[in-house]
């Protein structure tokens, strides 16, 4: 039982490395991007890598995710094909993407966008290639090499982030130049040191429709209504405040989520860390203990987490966050609450990893989607940004709710939901008082008590816990 603890925390720990060092130090240099980008500016980055990041996985079939999948404990043949496959589908979409920017640009669709077309290519074609690879590697179970090709990132973002936008002073052109770099390094990185050439069969590549090809697909296809209801969840929102409030009060908006991106870094470094768990240590003796512990362990981690940064919320946008971007500190303890849903709905996911069964995690994320784009509309009418950070976690709530559903019927947890339940009115009212208690005094002995009763629901929990450990 140790050795399953052991292989989750290590593989956490490498990529705690590769992760999180990268998106703190996003999270450091917001300071740098909010006090010489406009809002305008920003909220133009944020639109079209948004976009980006919706399309990699649409154009490319979402085959990414399937290389994982079907690359895990499989024999050097076998990843061969795994990994031409995804090359041929990958390089696909690069040259797919490609013919819709030329296209765009010629009947000027979007053509306040059209000066950026180098700058999205070199950026869909990095982040196409670094996930594909990083999944890959991921799947030979080189997570050590994941974690130095993430402090690469880390590096080499740094660097050009300086290089361009305070010696070249290339603002939001810069800006891309940079992310698009920051990829590309640590992907060579990753080819090198893998050997990845070794994993090519021209081939398969050139061949048509293959059996394993047809077995990854059908895994994969699923996956990209989740994609979509993701970004429909996470972005969406972006969208409808543009509309219908303008491109600078996006940017505060979307400057809102950079404090939220502190949960984000820790539920990423989890969840690939507990996939590859999932998926070796499914239908092993006493897997249903190990993925009780697991999620109840988390479940505690990200209540802290969210209950701390909550409270701190205004001290920490007032350090980060310059000039009207301040502004943006009212939506973030809302959004920090939708990534504690995700984090618990990602981490229940690992069951339908584990499975192969996408289509109900898809069913999940595309209620989600709808729920987020109907509240979207209604509620940024009414309330602003402010609407759009609600509906986001509502549907991130649904999401979490459909998931636990699901996976009661392939393995019972017996989970203590109804105190999680409680832990999230908690934080719920947390929000509310940070937002609407003006009173120093009073927001401060309010706080107090929330926090307490939130420590005792968590001792509880991690009575029940030991108790089970020791059964």
């Amino acid at each position: 039982m140790k050795e399953k603890y052991k292989y989750l925390l290590k593989n956490t720990g490498l990529l705690f490395i590769s992760n999180f060092t990268s998106k703190i130090l996003v999270f450091f240099l917001v300071p740098l991007y909010t006090s010489i980008l406009t809002t305008a500016e920003y909220g133009t980055y944020d639109l079209l890598y948004s976009i980006i990041q919706m399309m990699v996985p649409v154009l490319s079939l979402n085959i990414i995710d399937a290389v994982m999948r079907f690359t895990i404990g499989e024999d050097f043949d076998s990843q061969r094909l795994t990994f031409s496959i995804g090359l041929k589908y990958t390089l696909f979409s690069i040259v797919l993407f490609i013919a819709i920017v030329m296209i765009g640009k010629q009947i000027k669709i979007f053509e306040s966008y059209t000066q950026f077309c180098l700058e999205v290519i070199l950026l869909f074609s990095a982040y196409g290639f670094y996930n594909f690879i990083t999944q890959f590697a991921r799947g030979i179970d080189d997570v050590s090499g994941i974690a130095i090709s993430g402090v690469i990132s880390t590096v080499v973002m740094l660097s050009f982030n300086i290089l361009f936008l305070m010696v070249f002073d290339w603002k939001i052109h810069g800006f891309f130049f940079a992310m698009g770099f920051s990829m590309i390094v640590p992907t060579a990185y990753l080819i090198m040191r893998d050997k990845i050439w070794n994993y090519i069969t021209y081939k398969d590549i050139l061949a048509g429709s293959l059996p394993k090809e047809k077995e990854m697909l059908n895994y994969a296809l699923p996956l990209i209504f989740i994609t979509l209801s993701w970004h429909i969840n996470n972005v969406s929102d972006r969208y409808v405040v543009t509309l219908l409030c303008g491109i600078s009060a996006n940017g505060i908006y979307s400057v809102s989520y950079k404090l939220p991106a502190i949960l984000n870094a820790v539920q990423t470094v989890f969840i690939q860390a507990w996939q590859l768990s999932a998926i070796k240590e499914y239908r092993s003796e006493k897997s249903v203990m190990f993925y009780k512990v697991i999620y109840q362990g988390y479940q505690i981690i990200m209540v802290i987490l969210c209950s701390l940064l909550i409270i701190g919320t205004k001290v920490i946008s007032r350090i980060l966050f310059s000039n009207d971007f301040y502004n943006a500190w009212v939506y973030v303890p809302v959004l920090l609450l939708s990534v504690v849903f995700n984090t618990m709905s990602g981490a229940i996911g690992g069951v339908f990893s584990a499975t192969k069964q996408s289509k109900k995690m898809a069913t999940s994320a595309i209620t989600g989607a709808i729920v987020n784009t109907f509240l979207n509309f209604l509620l940024v009418y009414q309330l602003g940004p402010m609407g759009a950070a609600i509906a986001t976690v509502v549907s991130s709530g649904v999401i979490w709710i459909m998931r636990m559903k699901a996976a009661s019927k392939i393995i019972n947890l017996n989970l203590n939901l109804s105190l999680h339940i409680f832990q999230y009115i908690l934080l719920i009212i947390q929000i509310v008082v940070r937002i609407r208690v003006g009173d120093i005094f009073t927001h401060i002995l309010i706080q107090i008590v929330l926090i307490s009763i939130i420590v005792i629901t968590i001792i509880e929990e991690l009575k029940q816990i030991r108790k089970e450990g020791n059964r």
